[in-house]
């Protein structure tokens, strides 16, 4: 009688928000072309939500962050190209990401699974506090021991290369590696209120940023 579904918070969009984003906020509206995961995410939304009321089923949407852990195919703070101790980062790197360590996030979808609430509900689960894209570089220097220095490289720059990409693929279905949503997901500057998980289901996040890279690489080890 209680599905718990797995979404993001890419449902939200990539625009800056004059504060946290509550679960109550208006979500994503006409997504970029390109922006296969935004849209994905929000059909998967709307039919789970469609079938939950069609079967009268309760249902917990959970909305992760963007996770890094054991196995994940990019560490977090690695930025764009690491050339010795020189990290290029998209933009200046003061802006804030949705870092969500893989442990936290299960632990979310266990007591979202034994706390069930009736009709639908829908959490943020990101870990906090918030973290910059140039802390997570800084965090994962220390972590590995090596000297980090943050070399920032303009958002429209690789905004007008991506729109070349976008213009050979104009006519095909799968999009190229680098578009403009790719860029504007990476400096998105956006905090999720995630104070429903912690009042509603006792979430904690149990697991830091610091203590996530030393067991990433530890498993890695």
């Amino acid at each position: 009688g209680h599905v718990v579904h797995v979404s993001s918070v890419a449902v939200y969009g990539l625009d800056k928000r004059p504060g946290p984003v509550l679960e109550t906020d208006a979500l994503a509206q006409q997504p970029d072309h390109w922006a296969y995961y935004i849209r994905t995410k929000l059909e998967a939304e709307q039919k789970a939500a469609a079938v939950a009321e069609a079967a009268n089923l309760d249902l917990s949407i959970m909305r992760l962050g963007l996770l890094y852990g054991p196995g994940a195919a990019r560490p977090v703070g690695r930025g764009l190209v690491q050339l010795g101790s020189w990290r290029f980062v998209l933009g200046s790197g003061s802006n804030h990401l949705p870092y969500t360590y893989i442990d936290n996030a299960v632990d979310a979808l266990l007591l979202a699974a034994a706390r069930s609430h009736s009709g639908i509900e829908a959490y943020n689960i990101v870990d906090g506090p918030p973290r910059t894209v140039g802390d997570a570089a800084r965090q994962d220097g220390e972590v590995r021991r090596e000297k980090v220095r943050l070399v920032p490289v303009p958002p429209v720059l690789m905004s007008t290369l991506a729109r070349y990409f976008e213009h050979r693929n104009r006519n095909r279905e799968t999009a190229p590696k680098l578009t403009r949503y790719v860029v504007r997901s990476a400096t998105r500057d956006i905090i999720y209120d995630t104070r429903k998980a912690r009042d509603r289901l006792g979430w904690e996040p149990a697991v830091d940023l610091e203590r996530g890279l030393q067991m990433t690489y530890g498993w890695q080890s």
